[in-house]
This record gives C-alpha cells, sequence and structure tokens, in this order.
C-alpha cells in the first residue's frame, strides 16, 4: 500500500486504526458508520452488509462497508453478541463549518463484558467481565457486571475451577496478564468453545501500586481487606485488571 498517494480521509482513518488494531473501527461519515479493509470483509459477511469499495488513492479500490448512524444499536449489539470489540469514532466538528478533513476521534469501546444498554443485553443474565492474575501460586479471578455491579473476586490453583467459573457466570470477556500466556492455560480452547473475547495486559495493569491515583479501586480494596482480612494478594491484583 503506498501510504503517500491515499487521500486526506483515509490517512485518518489508517491513523486512528493503527491505535485500536484489537477493534473494529467504526468511522463517522456523514450520516453513516464505515468500515474498511479488513474490518469491511468481516463485518459484511457476519451482518450480511453489502460489501462496496471505496477509492482511497491507491491503485485498489478500499472494501468498505457502512450502517446508518440511527440504527447504530442493531449493528453493535450483533457485533458485541459475536465476540468482537467495537470502537465507535465520531465526528467532533460540524462538517458544514469545518474547510478539508472534519476532526474525528474514537469516543466510545464497546465490547462483550462492558455493554451496558438494555437493548443489547439479555435481562434475564448477568453480563461479566473477568480478569485473571496468573503466578506461580495459582489464578486470581474478579468479575464485574457493570450494568448491576455485581462483584467477585477469588483465588483458584487449577484451570478446571475456572471453567467452572466460566460456566456459572456466563462470562463474556477476560482481560488477562502476559504471564498467563505462559502457561498452560487454554486461551484458544476456551475462546473457541465459550465464544470469549480475550484481552491480554501488560502486567503493570495489575501492580497494585501502579494505581495509587485510582480513588475507587483504593476503596474498593480496602472494603475488601475490611471485609476479608485473609484476602489473597493475587485476587487483589487481580482486581486493578478490571479497574483500568
Amino acid at each position: 500500500m503506498a501510504l503517500n498517494k491515499i487521500s486526506p480521509m483515509m490517512q485518518q482513518y489508517i491513523d486512528t486504526k493503527k491505535n485500536f488494531n484489537d477493534c473494529i473501527l467504526l468511522f463517522r461519515l456523514g450520516d453513516f458508520y464505515e468500515m474498511f479493509f479488513d474490518d469491511a470483509i468481516i463485518v459484511s459477511k457476519e451482518l450480511n452488509l453489502v460489501l462496496t469499495s471505496k477509492d482511497c488513492g491507491i491503485e485498489e479500490k478500499a472494501p468498505m462497508c457502512g450502517v446508518p448512524y440511527h440504527a447504530i444499536d442493531v449493528y453493535l449489539s450483533k457485533l458485541v453478541q459475536n465476540g468482537h470489540k467495537v470502537a465507535i469514532a465520531e465526528q467532533m466538528e460540524d462538517p458544514k463549518n469545518v474547510k478539508g478533513i472534519v476532526k474525528r476521534e474514537v469516543v466510545k469501546i464497546v465490547s462483550p463484558g462492558t455493554i451496558i444498554s438494555n437493548d443489547n443485553i439479555n435481562n434475564n443474565e448477568n453480563n461479566y467481565i473477568a480478569s485473571i492474575y496468573y503466578d506461580t501460586t495459582g489464578y486470581g479471578i474478579s468479575l464485574i457486571d457493570f450494568s448491576t455491579g455485581d462483584f467477585l473476586t477469588t483465588k483458584v490453583e487449577d484451570i478446571n475451577s475456572i471453567y467452572n467459573i466460566i460456566e456459572k457466570y456466563n462470562i463474556k470477556e477476560i482481560l488477562n496478564n502476559q504471564i498467563l500466556l505462559l502457561s498452560d492455560f487454554p486461551i484458544e480452547k476456551i475462546k473457541k468453545e465459550k465464544n470469549i473475547l480475550f484481552t491480554t495486559l501488560d502486567n503493570s495493569y495489575f501492580n497494585i501500586n501502579e494505581h495509587k491515583d485510582n480513588n475507587s479501586l483504593n476503596i474498593l480494596i480496602n472494603n475488601i481487606n475490611n471485609y476479608d482480612s485473609k484476602i489473597e494478594q493475587i485476587s487483589l491484583e487481580s482486581i486493578c485488571g478490571i479497574y483500568l
């Protein structure tokens, strides 16, 4: 791809996409949210949308599909239910008042464990996101349902116990530390069997000392320590993954 030939709008899209490579990027263009390249191919197949193409200044046209902005909740719900993380880039200026490229920014990221709209979740079940912190002593795991505030944290020592928690709480998304990738934890198997979105975070996200300025996290940890003085450090570290 000859980047020096790309149109200014497409360059803006590419620059935005670089920062959200793990997401489907919905890019607001007028009355539509457009998707390009691989995102467009994936979404057109999953949502049965017409795949078109756009001349963007390079030799081959860019694959493209779009959805009307007023119907975004319907399509967003389907993408999240299919296990995708979605970044929504909005127009930050009125195109009528701008000469050249309209400023666009990602204003929201929606994932299976963070979607809270009543239109997008089943009111008869919880919508849990989990955080797993692994070290040689076992697995610290914390769950939260942002739509209800339900919360749980514990430590387990084997993979079967993790499976049981996933089954019991119907977890939709899991955040994990990098060290988990070096263990025998079957991430790919669970992804395939349970349609769970996994996101690997730098180990520093799980370090309590890195979150001294996070008041809500500190209050939560203090409350947990007061409630259960025997709570293990590994459980507290798993909480940090959720409170980014």
